[in-house]
C-alpha cells in the first residue's frame, strides 16, 4: 500500500506508514454524509420531530443548513415549503378574527375562498423566484449548480413564511428572514460571496429605483425651468 503523504510502500498488513507513521486510510473513521432533518430517517419515523429540527436549524444555523442540501432531492424540499406557507398562511387568517381591522388589511389571504388557493399561489411563488434568482446569477456569471439546487434554496426560503403566525411583526420578519436565507442559500450552493448574491438578487430594483429618480428629477427640472422661464 502506497502512503498518501510521503508516498512511501508498506505492507498492507500495517495500520500505519512505516516512514512518516501516517494512519492508513482504511481504519480512518469514515465520513457519515450529512443530510437536513427533514431528508433523513428521522422525517420518516417522527416527521413533526424533523420538521421542528430543520426550521430550527435554517432560522438559527442557516450557513450549516445550506451546506448540507446541495444533492437533496427536490420532492422533501417543496413539501417543506408548502408546509410552511400553509402554516403561515391559515395563521395570518386566523388572527384576522382576533386581531384589528388595520391587521386585516395588511392581509392578501384572509378569506376562506383565497385559502383554497393557498398550495397554487405557494407553489408560483417557489417557481416564479427560483426562476428570477438563477437567472440573475446566470447573468451576473454566479451560478455554479444547476437550476434544481436553486428551486431547493427557493423551498427552504419559503420556511420564513411560518413567522406569519406571529401577530403584527410577523409578516415583516418573515420577508426579512426570507431575503436573508435566500442570499445564504446562493452563497452555499452556488459558492459565491453573501454580497455578491444580494448584489444579483437587487440589480433590477435597484435599477429601477435610479431610472424611477432620474426622471423625477428631469421632470423637476423641466417643471422649474418652465416656471421661470
Amino acid at each position: 500500500m502506497k502512503c498518501s503523504r510521503c508516498g512511501f510502500t508498506f505492507d498492507t498488513t500495517q495500520n500505519f506508514c512505516s516512514l512518516c507513521g501516517r494512519v492508513s486510510e482504511r481504519v480512518l473513521p469514515q465520513k457519515i454524509p450529512q443530510s437536513v432533518s427533514w431528508e433523513s430517517g428521522t422525517a420518516k419515523d417522527y416527521p413533526l420531530i424533523a420538521f421542528l429540527d430543520t426550521i430550527q436549524e435554517s432560522f438559527f444555523k442557516a450557513d450549516n443548513f445550506f451546506s448540507k442540501i446541495q444533492n437533496s432531492p427536490n420532492k422533501p424540499a417543496l413539501l417543506y415549503g408548502m408546509l410552511c406557507g400553509s402554516i403561515g398562511v391559515v395563521a395570518t387568517f386566523l388572527w384576522s378574527f382576533f386581531l384589528p381591522d388595520s391587521y386585516k388589511q395588511l392581509s392578501a389571504l384572509e378569506s376562506a375562498k383565497n385559502l383554497i388557493f393557498t398550495p397554487f399561489a405557494l407553489i408560483l411563488q417557489i417557481l416564479f423566484t427560483t426562476v428570477y434568482v438563477h437567472l440573475m446569477l446566470v447573468i451576473f456569471r454566479y451560478r455554479k449548480a444547476p437550476i434544481g439546487a436553486t428551486f431547493r434554496i427557493c423551498c427552504y426560503s419559503l420556511g420564513a413564511l411560518i413567522l406569519n403566525a406571529i401577530p403584527t411583526m410577523g409578516p415583516m420578519l418573515s420577508i426579512i428572514l426570507w431575503f436573508y436565507l435566500i442570499i445564504t442559500g446562493i452563497h452555499h450552493i452556488h459558492h459565491t460571496s453573501k454580497l455578491k448574491a444580494f448584489a444579483a438578487i437587487t440589480s433590477p430594483f435597484l435599477f429601477i429605483f435610479m431610472a424611477i429618480l432620474f426622471i423625477a428629477v428631469i421632470a423637476g427640472s423641466i417643471a422649474a425651468l418652465n416656471l421661470f422661464s
